[in-house]
């Protein structure tokens, strides 16, 4: 198998989303800024009221700042964050 084979083979790496009962999958991007994932989830969900309210949080219940990196704040491919209203967000 060739090397274009054997990526298009492979899993690509994944996050879950977990809001309100649902989970939804992303692709799982180390340098991408939680504040994009947020906004793609939001999408997603289909989220229209107070958005500005809401932030991901590990299942382990630590708020994820809108302005890290995944890689950087320690989540991995295969994890599972969840979606809900921020602690002390406004706007």
């Amino acid at each position: 198998m060739d090397t274009a084979k054997q990526a298009e083979a492979q899993p690509k790496p994944e996050i879950g989303v977990l809001y309100n009962g649902a989970t939804e999958r992303f692709r799982f991007k180390a340098n991408e800024k939680i504040e994009k994932l947020l906004k793609e989830a939001i999408a997603d969900f289909g989220i229209v009221d107070n958005q500005h309210l809401l932030s991901l949080y590990t299942e382990a219940g630590v708020e994820l700042g809108d302005e890290s990196k995944l890689g950087d704040t320690g989540v991995k491919a295969g994890d599972r964050l969840v979606l809900r209203p921020g602690v002390v967000k406004g706007g």
